[in-house]
């Protein structure tokens, strides 16, 4: 597995108070793992870089094995966000976060007034 670099959504946890573990796994009793996840909000982060190669995530085996995996983060949930390496290398993970975030503030605040 290629290592991506972390640092910016690393920062982002941090400033928030928000805590990022690598390598996560997220099914108990499952070798299943994601790439990464915040904890607090329950979203696992992955970067598909098999997708281009027809290995990993690209192959037929692959794909079943990411459908598993994806029902298996729902049923426990959690919110799954999924990149090529060029989007997580853009910052696309902060800003799905952010948005992530302020939705469910609005969903949040509009179920309490009715």
């Amino acid at each position: 597995m290629k290592k991506h670099n972390w640092s910016i959504i690393e920062r982002y946890c941090k400033n928030r108070g928000l805590t990022l573990e690598k390598e996560y796994k997220y099914v108990p009793g499952r070798k299943f793992k994601a790439d990464g996840a915040i904890l607090e909000l329950r979203i696992l982060i992955e970067v598909d870089g098999g997708i281009f190669t027809g290995r990993a995530h690209g192959s037929i085996s692959g794909i079943k094995n990411d459908m598993e995996r994806c029902n298996q983060a729902t049923l426990n949930g959690w919110m799954r966000f999924r990149y090529t390496p060029q989007q997580f290398g853009k910052g696309q993970p902060i800003i799905d976060i952010n948005k992530f975030i302020n939705n469910r503030n609005i969903r949040d605040n509009w179920g309490e007034g009715g």
